[in-house]
């Protein structure tokens, strides 16, 4: 007899044991235990796995989360409120990991889903329709003396259309990733405002809004919008502009996206030091625009064609410091646009 293999322990003795502890740690956290059924508006204080059994209505807020490592799934239902008098639909406040699942749809809201200086969490498959806003990642308004950002957080696949103002709304928000969304037929599709740094925005839809597509704009009192990343975007028939670089916003980057039937397709007004890469602006009225007071800014290897003004403007004196090169254009208000 093989001495060594006396002292093997049996393959499916040790998967066994190994599957054991797994489903231990896996209840320890709740999320293995069966789903707490939500038929009301409520508040979740405890960790562990929520889902909705039926449609829910509220006066004035519905579902407020005040912990950490929680899933909660929509299961198709709708939670709607009575319009000017109801807060939110979902809040998350200042907690980490946090899942919220769709298919489900909230609507009739001042805020379809808030994330208040929450950390770490997901939104996946809903729908944010007829509120004020819909979705909104935010710093901590709630916690007396706390002013945390909302950081890490992933927005995929959602849809916020048919909003007041905002489809996404986000300020005091730190490197968080918003993949494959719709926002669309609102007032603007993203808002993303002061004290916010890092975003990812990648492969959302952002048509039809009747004033701004995407805007990233700073405030008046100082505070930045910096350092975002906004790429394979589509952002047609929006009022104003498809993508905005705004005062206050600086060092970011706008590569690869595709906007058309806009007055402007890609603006940057008091913006500087960003880069506009490879992207496609087709009959707008302007193509890519670049308003004074923006400098330091590279544009290289677009294309717009089709603009009715111009495909490519400068608005700055001999394009000041600004670089444009490698973009294929018919028109441009200035020879030193390549």
């Amino acid at each position: 007899m093989n001495k060594n293999a006396s002292n093997k322990i049996p393959r499916a003795i040790l998967l066994g044991t190994i599957l054991s502890a797994l489903l231990l740690a896996f209840s320890e956290t709740g999320y293995a235990s069966k789903p707490t059924a939500i038929n009301s508006c409520t508040e979740i204080t405890t960790s562990g796995s929520y889902r909705l059994v039926a449609d829910l209505t509220s006066e004035a807020v519905c579902i407020t989360i005040h912990a950490s490592n929680v899933d909660l799934r929509l299961d198709g239902h709708t939670i709607t409120g009575s319009g000017a008098g109801s807060l939110w639909g979902i809040l998350v406040a200042a907690q980490t990991n946090v899942r919220i699942k769709g298919p489900g749809v909230i609507t009739n809201f001042a805020f379809g889903v808030i994330l208040d200086g929450a950390d770490s969490s997901e939104v996946t498959d809903v729908i944010a329709t007829n509120n004020f806003h819909g979705f909104a990642v935010l710093r901590d308004h709630l916690t007396p003396g706390v002013n945390n950002s909302s950081e890490e957080n992933l927005f995929r696949r959602n849809t916020a259309t048919g909003n007041v103002n905002r489809g996404f709304f986000l300020e005091g928000a730190i490197n968080n990733s918003f993949l494959n969304n719709v926002a669309s037929n609102n007032e603007e599709g993203f808002y993303v405002g002061p004290g916010t740094t890092g975003n990812h925005f990648k492969g959302n839809t952002i048509n039809e809004n009747s004033v701004w597509g995407l805007r990233v704009i700073g405030a008046s009192t100082g505070e930045t919008s910096t350092a975002h990343t906004i790429e394979d975007n589509t952002a047609n028939g929006n009022g104003i502009a498809g993508i905005q670089l705004a005062q206050g916003s600086s060092g970011n980057s706008v590569n690869g996206n595709t906007t058309l039937d806009n007055f402007i397709g890609i603006s940057l007004a008091g913006s500087s030091g960003n880069n506009v890469n490879g992207n496609t602006a087709l009959s707008n009225s302007f193509g890519i625009s670049i308003i004074q007071d923006s400098s330091g800014n590279n544009v290289n290897g677009n294309t717009a064609l089709n603009n009715t003004v111009n495909d490519l403007a400068d608005g700055s004196i001999a394009c000041d410091n600004n670089i444009w090169t490698n973009n294929v254009f018919n028109t441009a208000n200035q020879t030193c646009i390549q």
